[in-house]
């Protein structure tokens, strides 16, 4: 499994006592909403998009495949529809169990990997990090 990880560590709420429950739920659902941020973006990113990648023919259908270090391209939808969120308090994971998941994510580049899942959070980590300072901002009115 190939998989991104959110988690606030329950001690890190210690710092914040006096405002925690609210403090912990905001952040709960900075995790939640970054979650799907990543997920769909994702998906998107997979599923749509020009490719640069080599052609080839499946029966009467011809399909153009990503190209090394580019987002990996679907074809028959398998690793988009395997991409999933497990939410609980203060943790979210973001991965897919498909079992070449993980192989696209971390190989190398120039040896053929097409890695999806860390591209996807560097373009969305504004996106993020912007959410978790609304959650600072709506716990403790800065």
């Amino acid at each position: 499994m190939v998989e991104l990880k959110f988690k606030w560590e329950a001690k890190d709420l210690e710092l914040f006592q006096q405002n925690s429950a609210k403090f912990g739920q905001e952040i709960d659902d900075a995790i939640k909403k970054a979650a799907f941020i990543i997920r769909n973006t994702a998906i998107d990113k997979i599923s749509h998009g020009s490719r640069k990648g080599r052609l080839y023919k499946r029966g009467a259908i011809t399909h153009r495949a990503s190209a090394v270090g580019e987002f990996p391209k679907t074809d028959t939808g398998r690793l988009v529809n395997s991409i999933r969120i497990n939410h609980s308090f203060l943790t979210a994971e973001i991965g897919s169990d498909v079992y070449y998941a993980s192989i696209l994510e971390t190989k190398e580049p120039l040896k053929g990997g097409r890695p999806w899942l860390e591209p996807t959070y560097e373009l969305t980590k504004d996106k993020i990090e912007s959410l978790f300072n609304t959650a600072l901002k709506r716990t403790f009115g800065l």
